[in-house]
């Protein structure tokens, strides 16, 4: 039989309190806090990298090239090169989406991630030709913005339906929020350390991105609500 609250229209649905604050933890409300900690984090090897390429590559590198005539300064070649890598970047997320639908949204992240974190650190410790140079800021791209479709994959699988889009809210406007103090801690890095070596510590924010994400990977700090569900089951019988 159903219960007189399944039968009365008018009756007042569950609080969210009662079904996320008051339920366990680890289905939504430690891993948006690890999925937070993962916005900042990549933020902080994101927005450096939109600060520091086209300097970087002009004051590092300073490359010009000169074609039928035309001359390239330097300023042109390190555009292109910046251009490149954000056009790269947005187009892999195509393929991550198609990719994501059937694979682990954690495992993209991981290895997204961590093809920015070896690519940063070869700005930093390595001199490059001008097309070996080209090959690592595409795959800086490809790590740090390919990867958006997995993130929002992620946050659409821990929130609840009823909760998700106050969910992307939440994190959006929290993020933005903490992220406006990194360029001035980005601009003093490069005062203070110089280009090449800024590019050292940025590489600092993209592996912490992806020691927060194995975070998830604990059944301590997260739990599929179904998998969660069956183990109380279990304990139960």
């Amino acid at each position: 039989a159903q219960s007189l609250a399944e039968d009365d229209p008018t009756a007042e649905p569950e609080a969210d309190g009662e079904t996320v604050w008051e339920g366990d933890n680890r289905e939504y409300v430690y891993p948006m806090v690890v999925i937070y900690l993962f916005f900042i984090t990549r933020s902080f090897a994101g927005r450096g990298i939109k600060t520091f390429v086209p300097a970087f590559v002009v004051g590092v590198y300073g490359y010009t090239l000169e074609i039928a005539g035309l001359s390239f300064a330097a300023e042109s070649i390190a555009n292109f090169y910046f251009s490149t890598l954000l056009v790269v970047g947005a187009a892999t997320q195509v393929l991550v989406g198609s990719y994501v639908d059937s694979a682990d949204a954690r495992k993209v992240l991981v290895v997204c991630m961590s093809t920015a974190t070896v690519s940063i650190l070869a700005l930093s410790l390595l001199d490059l030709s001008p097309l070996a140079l080209f090959a690592v800021l595409l795959l800086v791209g490809i790590g740090i913005w390919g990867l958006n479709p997995a993130r929002d994959m992620l946050i659409s699988q821990v929130t609840p339906a009823e909760r998700e889009g106050r969910t992307f809210g939440y994190l959006w406007t929290a993020s933005h929020l903490t992220g406006a103090v990194i360029p001035t801690f980005v601009g003093y890095i490069a005062d203070t350390v110089g280009l090449r070596q800024s590019f050292a510590i940025l590489a600092i924010g993209s592996v912490l991105a992806v020691a927060v994400i194995l975070l998830l990977y604990s059944d301590r700090v997260y739990v599929a609500p179904a998998q969660a569900h069956s183990g109380q089951q279990a304990t139960s019988d």
